[in-house]
């Protein structure tokens, strides 16, 4: 039987669907002041009752009777209640009986003070970055602005303390120095309990858990438990000063983002953007202040001083002897002086990052810091770093990201514990610090864009436990990269071919690669990871051996290449081809041998072809295209000027036989979904028929400045062009799923596709179509008279039956720029379809047929004008409107709208003519 229903209930109204139920957030509103509020019976009695100290606004409209009722409902809660006897001794289950006698309870604590400790000051929440995916997560990097008083942040703890108290007795303390200087708890052996500790490790990672209770007779254990719970959280990750420590940067990086989510979805961090569309999170100052107290309260002290202003190092007698971790960062530091050299054997994190304008550091600073294993100093603007420095043996992490003016580093040899050095951005910094390669221990090396633009020969190799290196276009030979074991993520540069083959005879499969191949050191591809393979500026004149993974391939200004010649691309995905100075070699040339057999890159979905000047035909049929592209998916053809066919012939001589020649076999292109042509001046036709009878799976269709382009679909030569008349026409279920049609900037179209109709079509745009009135057809239909040309003549579709497709698609029509068009002609099918309409600089329209009738179509939801951004000039216009049905136009200007020069609608009927 479950718990009866709170009385107090009756005094407010529940909101619905917010929440899951009384216990999980249940929102509410007061009957007598008719605010909202979260929580359950206890906290309405609270705020009937006027008691400001249980976290929620007391009610100032209720009446005293009602007062005085529930302050005596608050009372008789606290006072003490006989034990009832605990149902585990009910249940039917076998159970240990010293495991009987030590039972986890739910938690009465919700998450529904958090939240209204979040909701007082929203603007105060702040922000804690964290790195890219493949860099350690340093949580110890926490902002630690606090604008709230020492009075409301003692109250807080405070509670917090009365509300995570254990039965038993108290001898829980008796820390050691374990797990490399993590605290752990000195524990008798567990016997017959681990599903108490597993349970309540459940409960410690759901969601709204804030409070467990566990209670048992004395003796039966548990203190024991609690400490076993204990270190099963620390043991949970090697968690180290701030940083996590795996033996795999993925499992690192994993961890550190599962510690991150557990945390947000208790409400202690919330999910933000960091402006710059990256992933970040941010922190409460209350939430902050508590951590800060429970850290000082349960473990050696740490001084966080960051983000406060200020402008000199905290004197020597801040220093406190047994200091394990401080942060000064974000501060006004400038300097530290030679008379600070603060004492701190056990200090093993020291965070001075983004003090900007910290130019100096002392080597006396460090002298008495011989515990420091962190050290980070990113976003400063340190010349040097201290020699005193080099000396710390224990050092695990050097972080001197973007310290824009250094210049120099020391010798890194004595720091043979390095498990980190970060130098990216220091362009300042020409040559690989001496000593690198006497780091055995190095795990992680970014040395990117730094001045430094060759690692010498001889160093890599020497990096056995080298996991992760971020050179990017930092020169390093390719077989000493390929012998690292460890090495999970790769970005560099290989200065030729030979070096590219060097890697893949030796590499074994890591999770992600980035490999320049030539290029220039100021070059920025503008991709950040993935298995990629970008040559660029090479010589391509021998086989090239690719990784047998890699998933993009990008070929830049290559005079000469041939596909055949590349070796390890079965699994390649995406072909980017780019300012190509000739054309590739078996599409220029006649072959003296057959081409590979079968499919050369079978699983390509994305070809891009882009700024190919010299480029005639995507494909040569006689070849009959070793690229079979059964499974390409998306085709992007740009600034490519001499192109004229997407299937062409070797020669002139064979061009005559194109029409009779097989180019592809029937199942090319049959997954192609996307086709986009940009500034092809030179192209007429987009597809032939012959070549490209069937794209059952093309949805999107995008044409660009492609001057001469005459149709979308036509014969394969403009000698067949008189006969196209006579062509089989397509069978119906040609372009079956094409959703959106996309024409600008060609005056010479004179029609796009043929089938009489486009079962699943939503959206088509025109824009820029100076020409129009040459333009016979548009979509499909039948040729129209002279008369007529200057229509936008849309194909008859076949009225929609209730259930099938038809009846549930609205379509989209943008016409733009389009001088010479006087008329939108249609038949009741598209009629019944049509869903926005949105009309641009088209002075000469006069009549628009598919809407004048009796009634607005059925689906209609606006029609969007554009005149200058001139509302009295498109009410203007409007009104030049020819119209059949006298009713026509007045029963269609409340779906007509204005589209001002900040993209903001206004109805028609508010625009003064």
């Amino acid at each position: 039987m479950g718990k009866p229903r709170d009385k107090f209930w009756d005094y407010a109204e529940v909101i619905p669907n917010e929440g899951e139920g009384k216990d999980k957030g249940t929102r509410w509103k007061c009957k007598f002041c008719n605010k909202k509020y979260s929580g359950g019976a206890s906290r309405i009695k609270a705020h009937l009752a006027k008691v400001d100290r249980e976290g929620i606004k007391v009610c100032e409209a209720v009446d005293e009777a009602t007062t005085k009722e529930a302050l005596e409902a608050l009372d008789s809660n606290k006072r003490p209640k006989k034990k009832k006897r605990p149902d585990y001794l009910t249940d039917s289950t076998p159970m240990n009986p010293q495991e009987a006698d030590l039972q986890s309870t739910l938690p009465v604590l919700g998450q529904r003070n958090l939240n209204g400790q979040l909701q007082r000051r929203p603007d105060e929440i702040q922000r804690v970055e964290f790195s890219g995916e493949n860099e350690s997560i340093d949580l110890a990097n926490i902002p630690t602005r606090s604008d709230f008083g020492e009075s409301t942040v003692g109250a807080m703890m405070q509670e917090f303390e009365n509300e995570i108290q254990v039965e038993g007795p108290s001898d829980a303390q008796g820390y050691v120095n374990d797990w490399s200087g993590r605290e752990r708890m000195l524990a008798p052996k567990l016997v017959g309990r681990d599903r108490i500790v597993d349970e309540l490790w459940g409960y410690l990672t759901t969601n709204d858990i804030l409070r467990i209770g566990v209670y048992g007779m004395g003796g039966v254990g548990k203190t024991t438990t609690m400490k076993h719970l204990y270190n099963k959280v620390h043991g949970s990750a090697a968690f180290e000063n701030g940083v996590i420590y795996e033996d795999r940067r993925r499992k690192m990086y994993n961890e550190g983002h599962r510690l991150l989510d557990e945390l947000e979805k208790s409400c202690l961090l919330e999910a933000c953007s960091d402006g710059n569309g990256s992933k970040a999170v941010r922190i409460h100052d209350v939430i902050r202040d508590m951590a800060l107290h429970i850290m000082n309260a349960n473990n050696p002290p740490c001084m966080v001083k960051s983000g406060l202003g200020l402008e000199d190092v905290p004197d020597d007698e801040e220093w406190l002897l047994n200091l394990q971790k401080v942060s000064l960062m974000s501060n006004g530091i400038e300097a530290v002086p030679p008379s600070i050299s603060p004492n701190c054997p056990q200090l093993a994190t020291l965070l001075l990052s983004d003090c900007k304008r910290l130019h100096k550091i002392s080597k006396r600073f460090f002298r008495r810091m011989q515990g420091l294993k962190v050290i980070d100093l990113r976003y400063t603007s340190i010349t040097k770093v201290p020699k005193s420095v080099m000396s710390l043996k224990k050092l695990r992490a050097l972080v001197l990201k973007c310290c824009f003016q250094l210049s120099r580093i020391p010798s890194l040899a004595k720091l043979t514990s390095l498990g980190k050095l970060d130098i990216e951005g220091c362009r300042k910094i020409k040559e690989v610090p001496d000593g690198l390669g006497m780091l055995v221990n190095l795990t992680y090396l970014g040395i990117h864009v730094s001045g430094i633009e060759r690692i010498p020969d001889g160093v890599v190799c020497k990096l056995k436990k080298l996991q992760h290196l971020r050179a990017d276009y930092v020169t390093v030979k390719g077989g000493e990269v390929g012998k690292l074991r460890k090495l999970e993520v790769l970005r560099c540069r290989f200065e030729n071919v030979n070096e590219l083959n060097e890697y893949t005879r030796h590499a074994t499969t890591i999770e992600s690669y980035i490999l320049v191949i030539g290029g220039h050191p100021n070059c920025s591809y503008a991709l950040n990871s993935g298995k990629v393979v970008i040559m660029d500026d090479v010589e391509i004149r021998e086989t090239c051996q690719f990784p047998r993974d890699v998933k993009f391939l990008w070929i830049l200004r290559v005079r000469t290449w041939n596909i055949s010649s590349f070796t390890g691309l079965e699994e390649l995905e995406v072909l980017r081809t780019e300012e190509l100075l000739e054309e590739p070699e078996g599409q220029q040339e006649e072959r003296t041998s057959p081409p590979p057999p079968g499919d050369h890159c079978p699983n390509l979905k994305v070809l891009q072809i882009l700024d190919c000047p010299k480029l005639k035909h995507l494909l040569v049929s006689r070849h009959h295209c070793y690229l079979h592209l059964k499974k390409l998916e998306k085709l992007e053809i740009y600034h490519c000027e001499e192109l004229e066919s997407m299937i062409g012939a070797a020669t002139d001589e064979e061009e005559s036989l194109t029409s009779s020649t097989p180019p592809l076999p029937p199942d090319a292109f049959s997954q192609l979904q996307l086709i986009k042509l940009r500034w092809c001046h030179k192209m007429k036709r987009v597809l032939t028929l012959e070549s490209f009878m069937l794209l059952p799976n093309l949805e999107k269709l995008e044409i660009d400045r492609c001057e001469e382009l005459e149709s979308m679909i036509g014969a394969a030569t403009d000698e067949e062009e008189s006969l196209t008349s006579s062509t089989p026409p397509l069978p119906p279920d040609a372009f079956s799923q094409l959703q959106s049609i996309k024409i600008a900037g060609c005056p010479k179209m004179k029609d796009m596709v043929g089938p009489k109709s486009l079962p699943v079509l939503r959206k088509i745009e025109l824009s820029g179509c100076a020409k129009m009135k040459r333009m016979k057809e548009v979509i499909g239909g039948q040729e129209l008279d002279h008369g007529a040309t200057s229509s936008l003549f849309l194909s008859p579709i076949p009225a929609a039956s209730p259930g099938d497709q038809l009846s549930t698609r609205k379509l989209t029509l943008k016409l733009d720029d389009l001088e010479e068009l006087e008329s939108i002609c249609s038949w009741t099918g598209l009629r019944d379809l049509i869903h926005v309409i949105q009309i641009s600089r088209c002075p000469e329209l006069k009549r628009i047929e598919m809407l004048d009738d009796a009634s607005p179509p059925p689906s209609l939801k606006e029609i969007v004008l554009w005149v200058g951004g001139d509302g009295n000039r498109a009410k203007q216009w409007w009104e030049s409107l020819e119209w059949e049905h006298p009713d026509a136009k007045n029963i269609l200007e409340p779906y007509v709208f204005v589209d001002t020069p900040h993209r903001k609608k206004i109805p028609l009927r508010e625009c003064r003519p």
